[in-house]
């Protein structure tokens, strides 16, 4: 099947692909190429099962998801704070190398956000011993959008009390508590919510921003852009596009209806619909860097120009509560 991967600008129909098939791919193609490669599905469920399938069927643990916003047309910032540090998460780790594998949907392909220039940029790391002030570290938090309370519940929330610094950052299933001795770093530990007492102690924790603006980097002092991950992706990527998603139809109603809010001119500086969205004709001209592989399940046609081949994987037959055909079809 390698032999038969399209060249940047090409696109190759691949049909057979029932179930978890076009996971399970994906998987070994990211192995035996090591060219970054996008997994796109049609809907945020379906990206969903996608992953699923990828880190227990295809044991691709380094595998990340990009979710869309899930914001309407006349919106900017994501109120979702677990989908907006899932995409914190996903843009760091392609950018710094920490995977090539990753999990999207067609509209989430051309969604711009503030992106860091460099995938270390976007995290903070705390270490033990290094050194923070209460109110330095409590003010580079609340930059990176975590909300400030009496005590930390749940993902993004922030809580200070003396030398104490406890956050729910992204990533992780429980939250840290970090102690300040003066102006430095004492100690680093993963507390439990109901007792409070602490699970683990920790060298150093990555911190993730659970909210993706400009000003977070701009006052950190790191370089930034808008961009989509279309545009992140190096020449020869490998994008599978399964089933719909291959289509334009969610991008285009995407763009319209974004471009309808906001118009495409920038006067004053103020946003436009070019910053949160990449316009069409630009998304075809970054697609033709790329190498397309386009998935279905059974046996439909290819388009005009497109090379074909057959993985030749049928699903199983429908057993319907009949225990023969069960027996059948175990056999076989």
């Amino acid at each position: 099947f390698e032999r038969r991967l399209p060249a940047p600008g090409e696109s190759l129909h691949v049909t057979g692909c029932p179930g978890a098939t076009p996971s399970l791919l994906a998987g070994n193609l990211s192995r035996s190429t090591g060219a970054p490669l996008i997994l796109v599905l049609d809907t945020p469920s379906l990206a969903e099962a996608a992953l699923a399938d990828l880190e227990t069927g295809a044991r691709c643990d380094e595998a990340r998801q990009l979710p869309q916003r899930e914001t309407l047309p006349f919106e900017d910032a994501d109120p979702h704070v677990e989908i907006t540090s899932q995409r914190a998460d996903a843009f760091s780790a392609l950018l710094a190398g920490k995977t090539k594998l990753l999990v999207t949907t067609s509209r989430a392909l051309v969604e711009r956000s503030p992106v860091a220039v460099r995938g270390e940029d976007f995290s903070l790391l705390l270490r033990q011993g290094a050194s923070w002030t209460r109110g330095e570290l409590a003010e580079r938090l609340s930059r990176m959008g975590f909300e400030a309370g009496e005590s930390v519940q749940e993902l993004g929330d922030l809580a200070v009390r003396g030398g104490i610094v406890d956050l729910f950052p992204f990533g992780r299933d429980l939250p840290i508590r970090v102690e300040l001795w003066d102006d430095e770093i004492a100690s680093i530990r993963s507390f439990d919510l109901l007792s409070q007492r602490s699970v683990e102690r920790h060298e150093q924790a990555e911190i993730l921003p659970v909210s993706l603006d400009s000003k977070q980097f701009e006052e950190a002092g790191v370089s930034w852009e808008r961009r989509c991950l279309l545009e992140l992706l190096p020449e020869g990527s490998i994008v599978i596009e399964v089933g719909n998603s291959g289509s334009d139809t969610r991008r285009l109603r995407l763009w319209n209806d974004v471009r309808d809010a906001w118009g495409t001119d920038d006067p004053g500086g103020r946003r436009s619909a070019i910053d949160l969205v990449m316009p069409p004709a630009d998304a075809e001209r970054a697609f033709g860097r790329l190498r397309r592989i386009r998935v279905e399940p059974g046996e439909q046609e290819s388009l005009p120009g497109e090379s074909r081949f057959d993985l030749e994987i049928r699903p199983p037959p429908a057993i319907d509560r009949n225990m023969k055909a069960l027996a059948v079809s175990y056999t076989h």
